[in-house]
């Protein structure tokens, strides 16, 4: 640029997800200039999905691919859930709340809680589970 400064993106050192850059991804640095970046160590967000079956339910229920969103007002992360309903994600500390895309549930599942709030600390693994339900549904039986 004309002043010197350059724009310079840090998106693809989010792959090193045990440390993010203190000022955001995207940062301002001059030309000439020692610039100094700083980075924070991240914290672990560690947890799975459970369902709590329907009365009259035979069989089960997948438990991948399901969207969970964990945000604060400065940052929002996603991540699906494996086969077995698990998912891990390393961010940066804070408090962060914790909601289900309810878009990436199948029809019959609830959130039994609609948002959970966290405090991810650097260099620690917080857990958490997520409970589901399943929805009644009615049987109607008549008398002929």
């Amino acid at each position: 640029k004309e002043d010197g400064s350059y724009k310079i993106n840090l998106d693809e050192v989010e792959k090193a997800s045990e440390w993010t850059p203190s000022n955001g991804y995207e940062q301002q640095i001059k030309a000439n200039k020692n610039t100094n970046i700083a980075f924070q160590a991240n914290g672990k967000v560690e947890g799975s999905v459970s369902i709590a079956k329907a009365k009259f339910k035979i069989g089960s229920t997948q438990l991948d691919a399901i969207k969970i969103y964990i945000q604060n007002e400065f940052n929002r992360f996603a991540v699906t859930t494996d086969i077995n309903g698990k998912f891990s994600l390393s961010i940066p500390n804070g408090t962060y709340n914790v909601i289900v895309d309810k878009n990436s549930l199948s029809e019959n599942l609830d959130p039994i809680v609609a948002t959970q709030q966290l405090i991810v600390i650097p260099q620690k693994t917080v857990n958490i589970n997520i409970a589901l339900r399943e929805k009644e549904r009615a049987i109607k039986i008549k008398n002929q």
